[in-house]
């Protein structure tokens, strides 16, 4: 079975302060490896015989019980490599969408390309000088994700390896940290669309440490002018304004740091550093 976040391979650290989108893909990717567990165990029970129970109005029946299940189980497997894609699309778009917000001129603009392409892209920009070359191609995750997701769904796409071909180059690596993961094995079953329930935990496992990876470098707030840019974006000075309307001179300083843990978590030590309760908040 598939332990979220966590699935043939330990994840990095939990992050201190998560951003609020970080902490939706990782509630996501925790519901899609507990569907999956759930539909696994179930499907176990189908293919040792057991019977649809009584109370269950469907219309349901099979010769073969051991070769429904194995088909089931392939078809809950591709579904969750999908809801996988999808998540890390969702997540990197976000990202592209905060620099925007914050005025950051990154390049990080979806433009007309594919979205695999925007994916390595932005995965590429925001690391380049930051991540470990131990471990360079989770970079390729998220991309390799939404080429498995297009050739699941689409029959005319076909999936192509090459494009994928750095995971050779860390082939004793991924089997001694993701379970004895088979470089050749995950790139046969992606050029054949036929993925494991191995390859999508290690495929949700790698985008779990990347991700969260990301998060911390795309949510950096080093100095006070991204505090600043931070508080507008988000209008967070407009919600201090709120609560100033409301509160005594005592108690205001309390509700805005208890604001900023249960909102903006990432945050947290930004504002210990650099809030300033005598700044003009307009």
């Amino acid at each position: 079975m598939i332990k979220a976040g966590g699935a043939g391979a330990n994840p990095v650290s939990d992050s201190k302060n998560p951003s609020p989108i970080l902490k939706d893909y990782l509630s996501n990717i925790g519901h899609n490896v507990h569907y999956l567990n759930t539909i696994c165990v179930g499907l176990d029970a189908v293919s040792n015989g057991h019977p649809k129970p009584d109370g269950l109005n469907i219309s349901w029946s099979t010769k073969d019980p051991k070769l429904s299940a194995i088909k089931s189980r392939r078809f809950a497997v591709d579904a969750s490599l999908i809801f996988l894609a999808e998540a890390n699309y969702s997540y990197l778009l976000s990202i592209a969408q905060l620099n925007e917000k914050l005025g950051r001129d990154s390049g990080l603009s979806k433009s007309g390309e594919k979205k695999s392409e925007f994916m390595m892209r932005i995965c590429e920009e925001l690391t380049k000088t930051t991540f470990n070359d131990d471990e360079r191609f989770l970079l390729h995750v998220p991309a390799l994700t939404m080429d498995w997701r297009n050739s699941i769904v689409h029959s005319k796409s076909k999936p192509k390896p090459s494009r994928y071909k750095i995971f050779k180059d860390y082939e004793k690596y991924l089997a001694s940290k993701y379970k004895n993961l088979s470089v050749s094995h995950l790139l046969d079953h992606f050029e054949k669309t036929r993925a494991t329930l191995k390859d999508a935990s290690c495929l949700i496992s790698m985008s779990v440490r990347l991700i969260r990876y990301i998060d911390e470098v795309a949510y950096s707030c080093d100095d006070k002018k991204s505090y600043l840019q931070y508080l507008h974006a988000f209008e967070i000075f407009e919600k201090m304004k709120r609560l100033k309307k409301n509160k005594t001179p005592e108690r205001l300083n309390a509700s805005i740091n208890m604001m900023i843990q249960s909102e903006f978590p990432f945050l947290i030590d930004a504002h210990k550093l650099y809030f300033d309760e005598h700044e003009d908040w307009n």
